[in-house]
């Protein structure tokens, strides 16, 4: 079992002997979400509910896929849910396939569609987000689908730490004046299917027929100590929306299938981050107020995690998709932007740390001997050992061009 979180305290903790290494900006973080939680620990929990975050802009083809699979497993599980769709900046395609013209006949076919008892609409302004009704907690069973039209009127209002940061001041906002507070919060991305894997063959096999995984993620929660999340698959996804589980993908990705929320590379992915309400309600209002501009949340929560004294698990036997690009120079590109944001985050956190959860290449490539000879069906040697020199090789262009999560 993990260590509780100390909030008031965090500096007690055991990875706080890093601390020295840690930037400023780093330290506001940790603060921020320490100070966010005394405010909410004393809320009530609704059991067997959640919110559940989403922000998409296009994807078009993907969201209502990843909708119904979600809502077909909230119903098998009997959990109360609020799925709230942030239309990133308008929502480009995905506005189309979701709101279409925002009238109410859309809230209507939305609720048959994607078997929901409610379709609600809400709206962004310079305060934040608005709606035409009062949070309220949910009742096991009840589900929610609430899409939210967030129109970006600058650059600096586009991207997901905006959505996600608009949507963590909503619930803070309607915790404090409601007591609203599902028992969990879910994030996921537009194309997140989430499926079991079956580890006992050698071929590493995705169920791919049936949706499951959420129970396991959200079981594996324990308040105040543990977070959770599903290991990443990456595949394509073909003209309507649904995934290629067996298609091949190319040598970067697949080694990041390999390697990502293994001991080699220990980090939670973002398709699928699940906490206690409160817990992650707060980590969120902490690393958006101090990294407004942050591309990769997932990696800078799991160190935010492990500072201020708590865990995360893993689960090797559940996975959500990732999407894969099709053209090999969209996949580089793709593959490029994330060490382009790990470079800030060792940046912020210090060689030290960092490399407490970002591991050396050396373990990276005792790990893909592992992973091979445990799964020699599924792991492409032939792949991966071209792989590794272009990881590095991106790296060293990625610390020369860091992300700038302050200014974007």
């Amino acid at each position: 079992m993990s260590a509780a979180i100390n909030w008031s305290a965090w500096r007690s903790a055991p990875d706080a002997r890093y601390a020295d290494d840690f930037s400023p900006h780093f330290v506001q973080a940790l603060d921020g979400a320490a100070e966010a939680h005394a405010t909410l620990r004393n809320a009530p929990a609704g059991e067997r509910t959640l919110a559940v975050l989403c922000s998409v802009y296009n994807g078009s083809t993907l969201i209502p896929g990843t909708l119904r699979e979600l809502v077909q497993l909230l119903r098998a599980g009997g959990y109360g849910a609020d799925l709230f769709i942030i239309l990133n900046a308008g929502g480009g395609s995905a506005r189309e396939a979701l709101l279409r013209r925002g009238l109410p006949a859309d809230l209507a076919r939305l609720k048959r569609e994607f078997h929901v008892d409610e379709a609600l609409l809400g709206r962004t302004d310079a305060r934040g987000i608005r709606l035409d009704w009062e949070p309220e907690d949910l009742a096991p069973g009840r589900i929610r689908l609430i899409l939210i039209d967030q129109t970006a009127r600058s650059e600096a209002e586009r991207g997901k730490s905006v959505a996600v940061q608009l949507a963590m001041e909503f619930f803070r906002e309607a915790a404090l004046k409601s007591g609203y507070g599902p028992q969990y919060m879910l994030m996921i991305d537009a194309e997140t299917r989430l499926r079991r894997v079956d580890l006992a063959r050698s071929r590493y096999a995705v169920q791919t027929e049936t949706p499951a995984g959420l129970e396991e993620i959200l079981q594996a929660v324990q308040p105040g100590r543990q977070f959770s999340g599903s290991r990443l698959f990456m595949t394509h996804f073909d003209e309507s929306g649904e995934p290629e589980w067996g298609r091949k993908t190319p040598p970067l990705q697949h080694t990041s299938t390999v390697m990502m929320g293994s001991w080699a590379l220990s980090t939670l992915n973002g398709g699928a981050t699940a906490g206690d309400f409160r817990d992650l309600l707060a980590i969120n209002l902490g690393w958006t107020r101090a990294y407004p501009r942050c591309r990769i949340e997932d990696s800078l929560m799991c160190f935010m995690i492990r500072a201020l004294g708590a865990g995360y698990a893993v689960l090797d036997d559940v996975v959500h998709a990732n999407i894969c690009p099709s053209l090999p120079v969209d996949a580089m590109n793709q593959f490029l932007r994330w060490r382009q944001g790990l470079a800030a985050l060792r940046r912020e956190v210090g060689e030290r740390y960092y490399a407490t959860i970002y591991k050396s290449s050396a373990t990276y490539f005792l790990y893909v001997l592992y992973a091979r000879l445990r799964w020699s069906d599924f792991v492409r040697f032939r792949d991966i050992l071209p792989g590794m020199p272009q990881v590095e090789h991106l790296d060293y262009v990625a610390t020369r061009q860091p992300d700038d999560w302050i200014h974007g």
